[in-house]
């Protein structure tokens, strides 16, 4: 199960990921991110959708991110840039599972 949510503090992150493991469940933290150039060229080319995200609020959230980022070695999976796309992040995204041996998923050109 994928949950994509900002868990922007250090508490929220590890309330979410011990009820993963209560539940016997492992749970992994992926710290996704892009450069705010990305962000900003993004957010000014969106049209319609149901965010209403726009500068403002990525500068907002920017700035309240808990740098602690799950520093648990337990639970990170790892750093996903998403600078390049979503086919790129998912891509690393599935390369650190399969280090933690959690994708069975064949590496792209496999």
């Amino acid at each position: 199960m994928i949950v994509d949510a900002s868990f922007r503090e250090e508490k929220r992150r590890r309330t979410f990921l011990e009820a993963a493991l209560a539940l016997g469940v492992r749970g992994v933290f992926f710290r996704c991110s892009a450069s705010p150039e990305t962000v900003e060229r993004r957010l000014s080319d969106r049209r319609g959708g149901p965010s209403d995200a726009d500068w403002s609020i990525y500068q907002a959230a920017a700035e309240a991110w808990d740098a602690n980022a799950a520093s648990d070695p337990r639970w990170t999976a790892g750093q996903v840039s998403n600078d390049r796309g979503a086919d790129e992040a998912v891509g690393a995204g599935l390369g650190h599972l399969r280090e933690l041996g959690l994708s069975r998923m064949p590496e792209a050109g496999a």
